[in-house]
């Protein structure tokens, strides 16, 4: 699941994107598997506003995801508009807006350097156990996921 903004205030809009991810190499008997448990996943992270399937990286870039976002996107208060509300710009407002109220509750840099939460040296991957990775989450910091791949 992927929440985009859209926009700042009152004015901010979010959508919602159920994103099902089957890679260049994914098996097709796993591409299949897959495909059948789409609908029992989608039940347990609803609300989405739009589901999006993507097979390679190249599917995936911010401009082919915001143009989908237009194209399906429910617009109620007569806004007709609809290029400059889902667009890149109106999309980095939103994370501009989403890093200054981070900022804030986390009492931390609005731009700290990539993998940096409070400026001290950032640990690498292989550094950290799955256990310390995952008290990391949500633990006073503004992380919030953690990805775990097999070694």
């Amino acid at each position: 699941m992927i929440r985009m903004g859209f926009g700042t205030g009152r004015f901010r809009r979010a959508q919602w994107l159920f994103l099902h991810w089957s890679g260049p190499r994914c098996p097709a008997v796993h591409k299949g598997r897959g495909a059948g448990k789409r609908a029992a996943v989608k039940a347990v992270v609803r609300p989405t506003n739009i589901d999006f399937f993507a097979a390679s990286l190249e599917e995936l870039t911010l401009g082919i995801v915001i143009e989908k976002v237009r194209r399906y996107a429910v617009v109620e208060d007569g806004e007709d508009d609809v290029e400059k509300l889902f667009s890149v710009e109106a999309f980095n407002e939103a994370v501009s807006e989403d890093k200054k109220a981070l900022a804030k509750e986390f009492g931390i840099d609005e731009d700290p350097e990539p993998g940096h939460a409070s400026g001290g040296q950032a640990p690498s991957a292989m550094d950290v156990s799955i256990g310390e990775a995952v008290s990391l989450v949500r633990d006073k910091s503004p992380f919030n996921w953690c990805l775990i791949t097999p070694s």
